[in-house]
C-alpha cells in the first residue's frame, strides 16, 4: 500500500517530538496497553517515525527520547510501503533494590570494582557502630564501606562485606 498523504503533516497533527541523537523530528507514540474505546491497542512501547528522517541513526541499542522520556531502541521495522518505521523501545526499571545496613547516604557510591565483580558502596555519614541508639559522647561512630557481590549470570545483587572504617565524610563526588 502506498502512502499518499503528507507523512510530515500526519506526524505533526498526532505526534509527539523524536530525538536519537542529532535527529529530530516528530512520531506516533503507543505505550503498553494503552487502551482507546475499550480496546487495547499496544502491548509494548513504540514509535511510529518517518523512516527517511531517522533510518541513519535509528539503530539497536542507540538512545532515543520520546517526548522527554529517554528510552532505547530495541528493534527498527519498516512498515506500509517503507515510509514509516516503527521503532521498538526498551525502558529502563529498577529490577531490585537491596539495603545495605550500618550504612547511610550512599554518595560516595556506587563505584564497580576492575573486574565488575563488586559494587562498592561508601557511607557519608558517621553512624554508631554496631547500629544501636547510643550517646555521641561513647565515640563508636564509623563509617562503612560495603561491597555488593554483582551475580553476573542474573544480575542480582546480595551483599557479600563490609569494612569499618573513621567516621569520616567519604562522599568521593565532591
Amino acid at each position: 500500500m502506498t502512502i499518499t498523504e503528507d507523512l510530515d503533516t500526519y506526524l505533526a497533527d498526532f505526534g509527539v517530538t523524536v530525538v536519537v541523537g542529532a535527529v529530530s523530528g516528530s512520531g506516533n507514540f503507543s505505550a503498553p496497553d494503552q487502551i482507546i474505546n475499550g480496546v487495547s491497542i499496544s502491548t509494548e512501547y513504540s514509535v511510529l517515525v518517518k523512516y527517511a528522517t531517522f533510518s541513519a541513526v535509528a539503530v539497536f541499542g542507540a538512545s532515543i527520547a520520546v517526548d522527554g522520556t529517554n528510552y532505547t531502541i530495541r528493534e527498527v521495522t519498516r512498515e506500509d510501503d517503507g515510509a514509516f518505521a516503527r521503532i521498538s523501545l526498551t525502558t529502563f526499571e529498577t529490577e531490585e533494590i537491596i539495603e545495605i545496613p550500618n550504612s547511610s547516604g550512599g554518595h560516595g557510591s556506587p563505584y564497580l570494582t576492575e573486574n565488575s565483580e563488586y559494587a562498592v558502596s561508601a557511607t557519608r555519614f558517621s553512624l554508631p557502630t554496631p547500629q544501636e541508639d547510643m550517646s555521641i559522647k561513647d565515640g563508636k561512630f564509623g563509617g562503612m564501606l560495603s561491597f555488593v557481590k554483582i551475580d553476573p549470570a542474573s544480575g542480582h545483587m546480595n551483599l557479600s562485606f563490609q569494612i569499618l572504617v573513621p567516621g569520616y565524610d567519604y562522599d568521593l563526588a565532591r
